[in-house]
């Protein structure tokens, strides 16, 4: 499933869907549409055996990733929609069938995005604007806040501006039932709408005719109309719809222009993780890891979330690294630690070593509880959140090397002498 020629295989598919799709137009012949309806036939079969391969592959964890979970919604409408051209419409013409193919048609669109999960640079466009949303709603606030004010100037100053005397042509932009100043409503979308700078001179032309070059009541605007509009051109267009721009550029910089950006930073250390982890785990399916083998682990893992340097020892002492593998608190289930429970305390050991404020130890508390969620069975014991939160605060539930170490070792020294004794001849 994560093979290289696997991926580039799904992802010719993908483009070749998109062409399909840019193919159709109004009055095709017979023969461009049965030919987009047949290839729909083979993009939907294999992206159905895509999807059915990872989940027979994944079981369960398949619908742990959000990009599986859509790439699963995008081939169910894709059925659905293939199952309603050979519904008879006969049968279904009391129900709203017509609306509900065109809406499945239209998802079919969506197989595009699923591009972005094959290109790390797309993926790197996706985060940026994502992280960059709570910016980009303080800055959309202050536009509104902006648009808000140019609209009550706006009907102060060209209230009178309705519509166009009869036989004159006057106005260019300003009619009596959508574009206008007459009161705040049509004020604001007349301003969103030029607020692209699309007519904006010509509106400016329509209001700045004064008496008595105007009709009263109908024509007449302000000899100010040229510094409004100007004032609103350059603060709203030139700079605050460059300020989203400017936002996302700024995000962009931080987390991925930079070498040593925390996007990156992040990748590395977390491929070289997983490169350990799969190593060590391969006898338990890549799962989990038993409490005895973490030192072990970490002694074969590299810095700086391991502890072994580059020439293949450990970069302190053995007793030193168990005191920092219990300062982790890593947390066991019966004697099992999990995967994104390992690589969460060991990124935090590395990159959260700061004093946490209210907000954060929040943070830090739903961010523990979802890793619970992912890595434990819910069936055994704990059945509800409270008890979740319980379980997370308690520390006797974290993982203790230096008790470990010594449980095995009179485990085996038990083990040991009972095994000499067993061998021992009887009299």
């Amino acid at each position: 499933m994560n093979s290289q020629n696997f991926q580039l295989f799904i992802m010719l598919f993908i483009v070749l869907n998109m062409f399909q799709m840019a193919l159709d137009f109004e009055g095709a012949p017979p023969v461009i549409t049965n030919f987009l309806r047949y290839s729909n036939y083979v993009f939907t079969t294999v992206f159905l055996v895509e999807c059915t391969l990872k989940l027979f592959a994944y079981s369960s964890s398949y619908f742990q990733d959000t990009w599986n979970k859509f790439d699963f919604f995008v081939v169910i409408a894709s059925l659905f929609d293939l199952a309603l051209e050979f519904v008879d419409s006969d049968d279904m013409k009391d129900m709203p069938i017509g609306s509900i193919a065109k809406v499945l048609r239209v998802l079919r669109v969506s197989r595009v995005l699923r591009l972005v999960n094959k290109s790390k640079g797309l993926q790197a466009l996706v985060r940026t604007i994502t992280m960059s949303v709570t910016a980009l709603l303080n800055v959309f606030m202050l536009l509104l806040l902006i648009l808000f004010m140019f609209a009550v100037l706006g009907v102060f100053f060209f209230s009178e501006l309705t519509e166009n005397p009869s036989g004159e042509e006057k106005l260019n932009v300003i009619d009596k039932t959508y574009k206008n100043f007459i009161n705040f409503g049509s004020s604001y979308l007349l301003l969103f709408a030029i607020s692209t700078g699309e007519d904006w001179n010509v509106l400016m032309y329509d209001c700045v005719d004064t008496s008595p070059d105007c009709f009263e009541g109908k024509t007449c605007g302000t000899a100010f109309a040229p510094v409004y509009y100007i004032c609103f051109i350059m603060v709203v267009t030139h700079v605050m719809l460059n300020l989203f721009i400017l936002v996302i550029i700024q995000q962009f910089e931080t987390y991925y222009v930079a070498d040593d950006n925390p996007i990156k930073t992040f990748n590395s250390n977390f491929e070289v993780f997983h490169e350990v982890w799969v190593e060590r785990t391969k006898k338990h399916k890549v799962v989990r890891i038993r409490e005895r083998d973490v030192i072990d682990f970490f002694k074969n893992l590299p810095t700086p979330l391991g502890f072994c340097n580059e020439s293949g020892g450990l970069t302190q002492h053995e007793s030193e690294m168990k005191k920092e593998i219990l300062k982790m608190g890593v947390r066991s289930d019966n004697g099992w630690v999990y995967f994104n429970e390992l690589l969460y305390r060991s990124m935090r050991r590395v990159f959260g070593n700061f004093k946490l404020g209210c907000k954060m130890q929040i943070i830090e508390l739903k961010t523990q509880f979802r890793i619970y969620m992912l890595t434990h069975d819910m069936s055994k014991g704990v059945d509800n959140n409270e008890a979740i939160v319980a379980t997370l605060v308690r520390r006797d539930t974290s993982m203790n090397p230096f008790v470990s170490a010594m449980y095995y070792r009179i485990s085996f020294h038990t083990w040991y002498k009972q095994t000499m004794a067993a061998k021992k001849p009887h009299h």
